[in-house]
């Protein structure tokens, strides 16, 4: 009977690659939107200058704006390459997460060593995602902080100092609270298949691989033996 911690750590291993997919999707979306933002921006300087009242304080808001987009999506050209290669890592670890849960859930040879590869796989992913997403996170953050005090003083209605330092101070709790949310499902991450790694080489679990191994020789040994079939006459 297969290990009960077995069957976790695969139905896991699915939940995570369904998780992935989704992640890259999302991901290649908002790489989108982001550039489409920017053009779209952009678009918006070869317009006629409004007149009449309020027409300075609109200008400079939808200036700071457009140049806030333009420098997010200059930033996301420039870390794509790298960017690139975590979405290849992550597709290449999701297939892996899938092939190494079939194989270890139908107890097939080497399936116990490919999980193990997955995980130490999973693990270096984890860390390697890291240098992008700090990055990118420090840059955004530094980018709408140049910008936001101007779109706050260009903005219509009560402001000034005490509304440009409210928002700086929102942004900034917002970048902390992601920044500890990414922080715990790293750790989450970290757990699972350092976990995960310790449990598939537990005696218990070597030994149900081993035996699923020996029934799986010993059934291709009985198909090889077996006299080959004759069309009766």
């Amino acid at each position: 009977m297969r290990p009960g911690g077995l069957t976790a750590i695969c139905v896991v291993a699915f939940v995570l690659a369904a998780f992935g997919m989704f992640t890259i999707l999302g991901g290649c979306f908002g790489l989108i939107a982001q550039q489409f933002m920017g053009e779209m921006m952009s678009s918006f300087s070869s317009m006629p200058a409004p007149t009449g009242p309020g027409a300075q304080q609109f200008q400079a808001n939808m200036d700071a704006q457009r140049q806030m987009y333009e420098d997010m999506a200059a930033m996301q050209r420039r870390h794509l390459p790298l960017l690139i290669a975590q979405y290849l890592f992550h597709l290449t670890v999701i297939a892996l997460l899938i092939v190494a849960g079939i194989r270890a859930m139908q107890g097939k040879r080497n399936a116990r060593r490919l999980l193990t590869i997955t995980m130490g796989a999973l693990i270096a992913f984890t860390l390697f995602r890291l240098v992008p997403q700090i990055l990118i996170q420090t840059e955004t953050q530094e980018i709408t902080t140049r910008y936001m005090s101007q779109i706050m003083q260009a903005t219509p209605g009560p402001g000034g100092a005490p509304a440009v330092e409210m928002s700086k101070s929102i942004m900034s709790m917002s970048t902390a609270f992601g920044v500890a949310i990414w922080g715990v499902w790293t750790l989450v991450l970290l757990g699972y298949a350092g976990a995960s790694i310790w449990y598939v080489n537990q005696p218990q679990v070597v030994r149900w691989f081993q035996s699923c191994n020996a029934l799986e020789i010993e059934s291709f040994a009985d198909a090889s033996d077996s006299p080959p079939e004759t069309d009766a006459v």
